[in-house]
């Protein structure tokens, strides 16, 4: 059984600010994200969910990223980095606790800094 870091899974008012959604449908994004290999924290799934960033992208930038870094001052934490083509090539850059079992992903976002570097 998966983990799940998620302060909604811990805190019923936190479930409150997605009720549009469904807790069913909440439980079943978090499975889902575990069968991919990895888990969101509560601030990874309020970044995608305000950011409206893609699950699909999130994905393959796991699975494929085009490029690979460790993190400068945190050796358990690294940078997964992917052009976005349906997002006009901006950099979609993942950071994730590589040595939990599944990863978790602790923030996401596109990266200004590395538009035109891969």
């Amino acid at each position: 059984m998966c983990r799940i870091l998620s302060a909604h899974a811990q805190n019923q008012s936190g479930m409150n600010r997605l009720a549009g959604l469904g807790r069913g449908f909440v439980c079943f994004l978090r499975l889902l994200n575990c069968a991919m290999g990895y888990i969101l924290s509560a601030r990874a799934e309020t970044i995608i969910r305000e950011r409206e960033i893609a699950h699909e992208w999130l994905d393959t930038t796991m699975n494929t990223p085009e490029l690979l870094l460790p993190h400068e001052s945190d050796p358990t934490l690294y940078h997964a980095l992917r052009r976005i083509p349906a997002f006009g090539d901006r950099i979609l850059r993942v950071i994730y606790n590589a040595t939990q079992e599944p990863s978790v992903i602790v923030t996401v976002y596109f990266d200004r800094t590395m538009k035109g570097k891969l």
